[in-house]
């Protein structure tokens, strides 16, 4: 169960400092090599792409979790904490809604793109467009997740207590 709940807490940021230590490094040596030994690395360029993109829609989870997605700060903060659970609730229907009707149209470019080779990569694109659909899956179950907690924010009853105490 505490491996669940790390992972729970973690594991969008895993990647995403994964990938982005990994883009310095390899830009990095990039750099070294063209600036040094006159030599240019051809496949640096796609392979930060890859994981750039991976980035962006795990990024998006990330945000989702923490609740930190774009909204509308300045009226969500002259709601009350249950205004602002109602609000977040919908939000976050909107962007479950939103993601999946994504996520069918990208497994079905995941399972057409098994036989695209990467241009200099030694793999197919599927594997691209396959993290791409799971990131679009893990926007999904971070949107269910704070569903449920924003509608157990509104429903519960010692939510309304505290904000009888506070006025």
């Amino acid at each position: 169960m505490k491996v669940l709940k790390w992972l729970d807490k973690y594991f969008e940021i895993i990647y995403l400092v994964l990938a982005l230590a990994a883009i310095v490094v390899i830009m990095t040596t990039q750099i070294i090599c063209r600036k040094f030994f006159d030599v240019s690395l051809a496949w640096t360029e796609e392979c930060c792409r890859h994981l750039f993109i991976g980035m962006g829609i795990w990024g998006i989870a990330l945000t989702i979790r923490e609740n930190s997605a774009i909204k509308f700060d300045l009226i969500v903060d002259f709601l009350p904490s249950k205004g602002k659970a109602i609000f977040g609730l919908v939000a976050n229907l909107i962007m479950l809604s939103f993601f999946s009707c994504l996520l069918v149209p990208s497994y079905n470019v995941y399972l057409s793109m098994k036989a695209t080779s990467a241009t200099v990569m030694p793999y197919n694109m599927d594997l691209v467009y396959g993290f791409l659909a799971l990131g679009f899956f893990m926007v999904i179950v971070r949107s269910c997740q704070m569903c449920v907690i924003n509608l157990k924010k509104i429903l519960s009853k010692r939510n309304g207590e505290q904000e009888v105490e506070k006025q």
